[in-house]
């Protein structure tokens, strides 16, 4: 198994994130430190931007080398995931897939584009937006086709929103998958990677989740802070064929 250790360089450029809490919640959940992180990083060079905000947050991952060799190395597919932790999964996912398809792209409904400075990087695209006739919304989905048809890959979390407590099953998962994203797939007819993140939010995010569902997203930046010298183990399962998902 291989353990990925990220290498520092000099940056000078900031990149504020999240700026619309009064200043009490700034302290309180986090947005200061990271606010300070972002100002610290290079935000002009893409190829370590993600490298660059791991190692300052001393984030590592583990992924078996097996499981990167199931990454297709050409043709368009789907890769989709888990959603434990909030931004973090998105920086993994490109970190990881970015390794074999450098024109790899993640779809996100807002909250990690807000926080990544390449925005060529993440399509935008809320499944909750107004449908279009043809059960699409149009924020994002043509460029996500479009990318598929130019034999890319796209990402994907499929269930929206970030890992809670699940009242029905006891335990902390993703929520049921919208069937919106899972439409897109079957249309553009390809392949689907799976991948898991293993591990949770803390404790407390999932307290406070489960009362105000609300203060979830103004947790967030303290859970990313709290992920500082941890190891994110990471799982890939093979290629799986879209004839074989509509069994």
């Amino acid at each position: 198994m291989a353990r990925h250790h990220l290498q520092p360089f000099t940056a000078t450029t900031p990149a504020p994130l999240f700026t619309d809490f009064s200043q009490k919640i700034l302290d309180y959940n986090g947005t200061r430190k990271i606010n300070k992180i972002f100002k610290e990083l290079n935000i002009s060079n893409k190829d370590f931007f993600i490298e660059s905000l791991l190692l300052n947050l001393n984030i590592q991952f583990n992924i078996k080398e097996d499981d990167l060799k199931k990454i297709p190395t050409q043709g368009a597919f789907a890769v989709v995931a888990n959603h434990p932790f909030g931004i973090i999964d998105a920086l993994l996912m490109m970190k990881v897939i970015k390794t074999i398809r450098p024109e790899f792209k993640v779809v996100d409904d807002g909250i990690t584009k807000k926080a990544l400075p390449h925005a060529n990087d993440i399509i935008s695209y809320h499944p909750l937006e107004k449908e279009l006739s043809n059960g699409f919304s149009l924020g994002g989905v043509n460029e996500i086709f479009q990318n598929f048809e130019a034999g890319n890959p796209v990402g994907f979390f499929p269930s929206e929103n970030i890992s809670s407590f699940q009242t029905d099953s006891g335990v902390i998962e993703d929520g049921i998958w919208n069937n919106k994203v899972m439409k897109i797939i079957s249309t553009a007819e390809v392949p689907v990677l799976p991948i898991y993140f293993e591990g949770n939010n803390s404790v407390f995010f999932h307290l406070i989740g489960s009362m105000f569902s609300g203060f979830k997203h103004a947790k967030l930046p303290s859970e990313l802070l709290n992920k500082k010298g941890t190891v994110i183990n990471i799982r890939i399962g093979s290629p799986i064929p879209l004839k074989q998902l509509r069994q």
